[in-house]
């Protein structure tokens, strides 16, 4: 879990959310996610911010492959968590004890949201949500999401905390998918560093290479060459030491056309 010196030197726009997160939580529960929401607006759809947090979760995975919390505050007062949403992926209506600020920072995402209980959670008209859109979940709320589309949605999420007022240590409020994050996970991630078209954007590509077993190597290889040829070679000779010799023949094949198109 990466500390808040880490994240001031990894990323401008996430190291900024957090020093005006660090504020708005200070105000009332009424007032705070709206503040959050705000910020994140101004920030979310940016090249800058995107790869902020690409950045600082592939350094993490680089130490702690099991690592799912993208920064945790030190008073306990919230967390930020990006989530992988696969194709067909839906979860269970459920509630939380605090707000929650969400945004979509790839493709999209079908909500259902109630007042009233699970059921009528899922009777609800569904609310579509785009890349670039923040939204707020305040309690009480049940709440599920769906992916309806053909890829994988990337979300970032702003969990405040339940602060118990008998001194109980603080619980984080995580939102499905619990799990790790897997090759399918790291390959979205990737994929939206590369259409952010900044200037990191092939230094992400090659972390991604390193955290992803040999099958997901080669997607990350072919996703390179979309944006930096001469790198693609790179990572496409690296990936033929790890293959057997007529699958190396093959792809070395393939990195010639990569060079010859550029």
């Amino acid at each position: 879990m990466t500390d808040a010196k880490e994240l001031f030197k990894a990323g401008e726009l996430l190291s900024c959310l957090i020093e005006g997160v660090n504020k708005d939580v200070k105000e009332s529960a009424s007032e705070a996610p709206h503040l959050v929401r705000k910020r994140l607006e101004q920030i979310v759809s940016t090249p800058t911010f995107l790869n902020d947090c690409v950045e600082v979760l592939f350094s993490q995975l680089v130490t702690d492959p099991g690592s799912r919390v993208l920064f945790s505050d030190p008073s306990l007062r919230y967390s930020l968590q990006v989530f992988v949403w696969p194709p067909g992926f839906e979860n269970e209506p459920h509630l939380h004890k605090t707000w929650t600020v969400s945004a979509m920072l790839q493709n999209s995402l079908v909500v259902f949201r109630s007042k009233i209980s699970e059921a009528e959670c899922l009777k609800s008209q569904p609310l579509s949500v785009f890349a670039g859109q923040v939204g707020v979940l305040i309690p009480p709320q049940f709440h599920c999401f769906r992916n309806e589309g053909s890829d994988a949605a990337v979300s970032f999420h702003v969990f405040s905390r339940d602060h118990n007022p008998r001194g109980e240590s603080p619980q984080t409020v995580l939102e499905d998918p619990p799990q790790t994050f897997d090759d399918d996970d790291i390959f979205a991630i990737a994929r939206m560093a590369a259409t952010s078209q900044d200037k990191r954007s092939a230094k992400l590509i090659r972390m991604a290479f390193t955290l992803v077993e040999v099958p997901t190597k080669l997607r990350i290889v072919k996703l390179m060459a979309k944006i930096d040829p001469d790198q693609a070679v790179c990572l496409g000779n690296l990936l033929c030491e790890l293959i057997g010799e007529e699958d190396a023949i093959r792809l070395r094949r393939a990195l010639g056309t990569f060079q010859c198109a550029r």
